[in-house]
Order: C-alpha cells, then sequence, then structure tokens
C-alpha cells in the first residue's frame, strides 16, 4: 500500500513485533532527537488545524506506481 503512494523503502514484518522478539532480535526504545523534533513539529500543526488557526498548506509530491495496484 505504502509502495502505490510512492514510499519504495517500506517494509512489513511477517508476525509483527511478537515474531520479532521471538527471533532474538534487538528492540531500541530510544529515538533520535531528530525524530522528536519532527513528532512535535507536526504534532502542533495538528493542533492548530484542529483548533481552526491557518496554517501553512503541507504538500508532498508522490509516484503513482499502477503496477501495484490490482482489484478483486
Amino acid at each position: 500500500m505504502f509502495r502505490v503512494f510512492g514510499h519504495s523503502r517500506v517494509w512489513v514484518l511477517d508476525g509483527g513485533l511478537p515474531q520479532w522478539r521471538a527471533s532474538g532480535f534487538n528492540l531500541d526504545s530510544n529515538s533520535s532527537d531528530d525524530a522528536v523534533l519532527k513528532s512535535k513539529a507536526a504534532n502542533n500543526a495538528v493542533e492548530e488545524v484542529y483548533n481552526g488557526e491557518l496554517t501553512n498548506t503541507i504538500t508532498f509530491q508522490t509516484e503513482f506506481q499502477p503496477q501495484l495496484f490490482w482489484t478483486l
């Protein structure tokens, strides 16, 4: 699904976190300062929109990949 919207470096864990732990892989609950700063900026933007405050339009560009899209 993410790749359809242009995100090419996305993976899904088969079995999720329980399988990751069962396989003995490392877990880390730390985050980089950059991630925290970006998270705070995103939270502030959501709060401003929710409160009806004017914000700058945020846009992003994706590349639609029809070969990754199908119907049942």
